[in-house]
């Protein structure tokens, strides 16, 4: 929207003209007698109470005596001089007919009667042909738009446009102005009921009076019905909510030409939708009229305005950098990097925890930061984690330790071809059989259809715990031998057994989810020492990491075969091997299954 500065434009009103029209009189006088018969009406002024568009017909003049000579209505007649009488010829006249006074007041008052009885059954005929037809009264108007003389349904079509599609407002927050709609704010007039409440003018129950009282008016305002939609207003007020709001900024710590300063808070400035939607019910008609509507403001205090006594607490701190780490699980890899204290900064919020100065880091500011890293540093679709703690990384960074953010693999897309078993894709994929079943519930694991796609889920939902970063176990089924890693040096390396083909372990990079002393495996009667469960072959069914099982009856298995491919997709280690994994690798462990 434009903003609008200054008063609000004003629609200069249509302006009715009236015709004057005032009828000649013409001029009698009689010889020797300059005397007029009658004044003209003054212009602006009916006789009769009419107005000026109404022809007033002259009065009839009254006979004159023969002989006597009327002069040009048309000329102005000037005084002349007159000669001395010796000088002026002797004329012999005719003796004048004269009248009494009485005559002639009984003549004007006859006359005027009549005239009376004219206009009154002028105005009666008037007042009849009103009362019968459809338009409204001279001289109506709503607001600005007069629709004296028109018929309803024309004067119902005018004032729609004029006030519904024509007519704007001016909104205001009181610093700046956007220009509007009526109908925009969810206001409308309901041009028939005002049409109605002007027609009813002159119509009441003053019959003719009141009729002819209306008719003395130059103007009669009528009052606009004015509709407020409240669920457009208040979506309209959100919008603009959106462009003015401006939330208050607590005061805050400004990191600038290697010196740490504090910056006082400021208040902020929102609308109060409730309020402003409540006035613009209450004033409708007035908004709509004037064209203009004001929100209702509110200052909004920060909580924190001065933040000055906590800079010499901090400062130590503050001149720290952050030491952060993406770490992918899957891979093993790992990037480190720093963030000074310029970059950070704005992250900072300080706060007073029981007189305690404090400092966080605004999970906002952070997670735009790491959006912009990773789409500059990963690729292939993989992201940093979500659901990090903020309170984590403070604590590192107060700790003088490093942070590690986790790196998130996208789920993929495999095309069936032909020839594919279900069993096959998931152990190429890495992936358990029954996970894929699972996101793909529409499928018939037994009939594949060449050309389809399949969902196979990140790599990262067989990670389900906090991924304990400096250990590591890689387990290689070539090999048959299992690796034990501590911030990426070498601890040991153990002889194992994995599954036989027809039952294999299956390759894949997995965690330390489970400790059980001895588990026991109800569908081969076996006792497992030391079991670490890592993965779910089957829902409920663990794979894991033990010692030499043992039959119900004493009898130990595959301790000559150690070395080779035994188990039905476990990995057996010998007893001592066992207890000593089980006790170093807590929950979180990665473990790495390589073919």
């Amino acid at each position: 929207m434009k903003t609008m500065s200054g008063n609000p434009p004003k629609n200069n009103p249509p302006q009715t003209v009236y015709r004057q029209t005032v009828s000649r009189q013409n001029v009698y006088r009689q010889a020797g007698d300059p005397q007029r018969f009658s004044q003209p009406t003054a212009p602006g002024q009916a006789e009769n109470g009419y107005d000026q568009q109404t022809q007033v017909r002259p009065p009839v003049p009254m006979a004159q005596p023969r002989g006597t000579r009327l002069p040009n209505p048309t000329q102005v007649v000037n005084p002349v001089s007159v000669p001395p009488a010796a000088a002026q010829p002797r004329i012999q006249r005719k003796k004048r007919t004269s009248y009494s006074s009485t005559e002639v007041i009984i003549g004007l008052a006859v006359g005027s009667v009549a005239l009376a009885v004219l206009a009154g059954v002028a105005f009666f005929m008037m007042f009849v042909l009103f009362s019968m037809s459809d338009r409204i009264l001279p001289g109506a108007q709503v607001g600005d738009t007069p629709i004296g003389g028109m018929r309803r349904a024309d004067a119902s079509q005018m004032l729609w446009a004029e006030w519904n599609e024509n007519r704007q407002v001016i909104v205001t927050d009181g610093r700046q102005a956007w220009m509007d709609t009526p109908t925009g704010l969810g206001l409308y007039l309901d041009a028939e009921a005002t049409v109605e409440k002007a027609y009813q003018l002159g119509r009441g129950s003053g019959g003719i009076t009141q009729f002819l009282g209306f008719l003395t008016l130059q103007k009669e305002q009528v009052l606009p019905e004015v509709m407020l939609n409240m669920t457009t207003a208040r979506s309209r007020l959100e919008d603009y909510a959106v462009i003015i709001d401006s939330p208050p900024q607590d005061a805050s710590l400004l990191y600038q030409n290697g010196e740490w300063t504090s910056v006082p808070g400021q208040p902020g400035y929102v609308i109060d939708q409730a309020a402003s939607a409540a006035n613009l019910a209450d004033q409708r008609t007035l908004v709509m009229s004037s064209g203009y509507f004001l929100f209702s403001m509110t200052e909004v205090q920060p909580e924190f305005n001065d933040v000055s006594g906590a800079l010499a607490v901090l400062e130590p701190l503050l001149n720290r950098p952050m030491r952060f780490s993406a770490y992918d699980p899957i891979t093993d890899e790992r990037v480190n990097w720093t963030v000074e204290p310029d970059t950070f900064a704005p992250w900072l919020r300080v706060e007073d925890l029981q007189g305690e100065p404090n400092v966080t880091v605004k999970t906002e500011e952070l997670a735009a930061y790491l959006e912009e890293w990773q789409s500059t540093n990963l690729s292939d679709g993989k992201t940093l984690q979500e659901n990090f703690d903020i309170e984590d990384v403070v604590d590192a960074w107060r700790n003088d330790d490093r942070y590690d953010f986790i790196v998130w693999h996208p789920a993929k897309t495999y095309t069936v071809k032909e020839g594919d078993m279900l069993s096959s894709i998931a152990y190429r994929a890495r992936m358990p059989y029954w996970m894929i079943l699972e996101a793909n519930p529409s499928i018939d694991p037994d009939a594949l259809v060449v050309g389809s796609d399949l969902i196979i889920p990140s790599k990262n939902e067989l990670l389900p715990l906090p991924i304990v970063t400096h250990k590591r176990i890689v387990i290689s089924i070539t090999e048959q031998r299992m690796w034990t890693y501590k911030n990426g040096e070498l601890l040991d390396e153990y002889v194992i057994s994995t599954g036989v083909d027809e039952s294999p372990t299956l390759p894949g990079v997995y965690q330390v989810q489970t400790h059980e002393l001895e588990a026991y495996a109800s569908v081969w009667d076996l006792y497992m020492p030391h079991f670490l469960g890592i993965y779910q072959g089957w829902p409920g069914f663990w794979n894991g990491i033990h010692g030499l099982p043992t039959l119900s009856s004493g009898v130990q298995l595959w301790a000559s075969v150690l070395g080779s491919k035994a188990s039905y997709g476990c990995i057996i280690m010998d007893l001592q091997s066992a207890e000593k994994i089980y006790n170093w690798a807590e929950d979180g462990v990665v473990v790495e299954i390589t073919p």
